[in-house]
């Protein structure tokens, strides 16, 4: 019997914060910095191993924001 599956992978994420005076803070934040290859794979019993069925990944992501607290 064949099965498909998709193999384990890893993720690192990291954000940083600062206050920018009283009011302002300026946000980073990047994700999937390890940017691995996500397979899917077959498997089977006569088969050994696995045979790999699609692989990409999703690449870096990178975001900066710039927040203001206002109060009424």
């Amino acid at each position: 019997m064949l099965f498909r599956s998709q193999t384990e992978y890893d993720s690192l994420n990291f954000s940083l914060q600062q206050a920018l005076g009283e009011y302002f803070t300026l946000t980073f934040k990047a994700r999937n910095l390890t940017n691995p290859d996500i397979q899917t794979v077959y498997r089977d019993q006569y088969i050994v191993g696995d045979t790999v069925r699609t692989s990409f990944s999703r690449g870096v992501e990178l975001s900066l924001a710039i927040g203001a607290r206002i109060a009424f």
